[in-house]
């Protein structure tokens, strides 16, 4: 779908729009879904609810950032979700927000968002408290045009997708210019809308191009891989995805937005495993936007529709267990005695 029929067909369509080799891949094995087991939130401005959530980050500690698009702030809740504090309101000046998207955190715990509406990146502490910003509207380095999804790598680089701009940029964690690559096209190592990014296995660059309903790969320093996904509603295909997470064993999560679902994808896209489907239900969704995972599996995910945030867990494997001995004929026929 063009980006413009989804602004006519969303009724939240202002907030919601829409160094690996190649031959380093994860084997892909079907797995069961992950099991939801906790959620929170609910649409309004008090605290721990949500006005269209955009994205969700996990700190090492498990502090849970939200990126709550629609009140122009963050909020922060534990593992379990409980509210811990919150900060920004609508506005230009530091430490305030005009439709924040995206929301990365990096090794030290400190915060970063995309400012989309003041077209900057902000960074800040656990706490919320403001250390610094970059960036100004254009299209120059280190400029940019309604930014959205961010992501850090293991040397804390700062990776944004610019998308007004059809490119992805890459900083230091101070907002130091690194480079840049993307332009808007349809071709390999272009974009018609990037809207999310994660770093992954070996430093690899997922970036989700959502009215291609593609993600592509590249090096840490921008060097396209390869690329993988179709249009559709079936396993495997996505329609308008928005947020993705990357796992240490290489493998990928997306949040499959328009078919309302979670999908699992090995490094070079081996469908693993799809869950959800419309509703309201714990395990279903409504315009699911953000995804993070932890180290141990666990997987988070915000949703716009519903306004609120689900966890996931792992499932638990099923394990065969046997007891006593099988007897020989022998042993049989000397009972018999």
């Amino acid at each position: 779908m063009a980006r413009g029929a989804l602004i006519r067909s969303a009724a939240l369509a202002s907030l919601l729009l829409p160094a690996l080799g190649p031959g380093v891949l994860l084997a892909a094995a079907q797995v069961e879904p992950p099991v939801p087991v906790l959620q929170w939130g609910g649409f309004g401005s008090d605290p721990g609810r949500f006005s269209a959530p955009q994205d969700i980050a996990v700190d090492r500690d498990g502090r849970v950032y939200v990126a709550d698009t629609g009140n122009h702030r963050i909020q922060r809740f534990d593992e379990n979700g409980t509210y811990v504090l919150s900060w920004g309101e609508f506005g230009s000046e530091s430490g305030l927000f005009d439709t924040p998207r995206g929301v990365a955190v990096d090794r030290e715990g400190n915060v970063f968002v995309t400012d989309a509406g003041n077209d900057r990146v902000q960074e800040f502490t656990a706490e919320g408290i403001f250390l610094r910003e970059w960036g100004t509207g254009g299209s120059g380095d280190g400029e940019f045009h309604s930014p959205w999804g961010i992501a850090t790598d293991d040397s804390d680089n700062v990776y944004v997708a610019d998308t007004g701009n059809n490119r992805v940029q890459k900083f230091t964690g101070e907002g130091a210019f690194l480079r840049a690559w993307g332009t808007a096209g349809s071709g390999s190592g272009q974009f018609e809308f990037p809207i999310d990014v994660a770093v992954g296995f070996l430093g690899a660059v997922f970036v989700v191009d959502v009215d291609l309903h593609r993600v592509e790969r590249f090096t840490a320093d921008g060097v396209f891989l390869d690329e993988w996904g179709t249009v559709g509603g079936n396993p495997g295909e996505l329609f308008q995805p928005n947020g993705i997470a990357a796992s240490p064993d290489g493998s990928v999560v997306i949040a499959d937005t328009r078919n309302d679902r979670l999908q699992r994808f090995s490094t070079g896209g081996e469908l693993i495993v799809a869950w959800g489907s419309p509703g309201t239900e714990p395990g279903r969704f409504d315009l699911p936007t953000g995804v993070d995972r932890t180290a141990r599996g666990d997987i988070f995910v915000c949703e716009a529709g519903n306004h609120r945030v689900q966890k996931f867990e792992p499932p638990v494997p099923v394990r065969s267990t046997t007891w006593g001995r099988i007897k020989a004929p022998g042993m049989l026929r000397d009972r018999r005695r």
